[in-house]
């Protein structure tokens, strides 16, 4: 099947800027690809990243597969054994766990986000977030749902809430730091509502 020079751009997302009109999804597109460690297809790959942010219609899934690439890419850099990337979009398989890591970051992220909604958002990991994250992955025993009921436990703390005279709340790294973690468990000062 061949595909036509020029595809139309998908729907806006709503939390799209006026300024970002333009463009921004081409923008995106190249990012993505340059990133991506396997080039081949490329104009199939954009149809499949097109169709992808009209069936979602967020620019979140764009970032959570940008992520995806950018952590994946510090564990193998080569990229021999990654599916070509229409075959990453296709499938979704972003939201897969990483190989070698033993872990799917997005889903854990997105667990902060649907426990903690009105707490700052993650929006991308650096090296040492990811090493935080592995860490704490290792210390709640391999478990997505060990995660989940971190951060529900997390939530009813009013140290870490905003429930505090200065509204400080708890941001993903701050929560998966290793060090924080032991404090929070163990500790009282996050339970008192004067703490933080």
């Amino acid at each position: 099947m061949e595909l036509p020079n020029e595809l139309p751009n998908p729907p806006l997302p709503p939390q799209v800027c006026r300024r970002d009109l333009p463009n921004w999804f081409d923008r995106y597109a190249d990012r993505l690809w340059k990133t991506y460690p396997k080039k081949r297809d490329k104009k199939q790959s954009i149809a499949q990243l097109r169709k992808l942010v009209t069936k979602k219609n967020s620019r979140s899934v764009l970032a959570e597969l940008l992520n995806y690439v950018r952590l994946r890419s510090r564990i193998e850099p080569d990229g021999q054994f990654w599916p070509t990337l229409d075959r990453m979009i296709r499938q979704e398989k972003f939201q897969d766990e990483i190989p070698g890591l033993g872990m799917a970051p997005n889903r854990i992220v997105d667990l902060y986000h649907k426990v903690l909604p009105q707490h700052p958002p993650c929006t991308g990991f650096s090296r040492r977030r990811l090493e935080n994250l592995g860490s704490l992955w290792e210390k709640l025993g391999r478990s997505e749902r060990r995660f989940g009921d971190y951060f529900e436990y997390c939530a009813g703390l009013p140290g870490l809430t905003g429930q505090v005279p200065s509204g400080w709340m708890a941001d993903f790294g701050f929560l998966t730091n290793p060090d924080n973690f032991r404090e929070i468990c163990e500790g009282e000062k996050y339970r008192d509502r004067t703490a933080a």
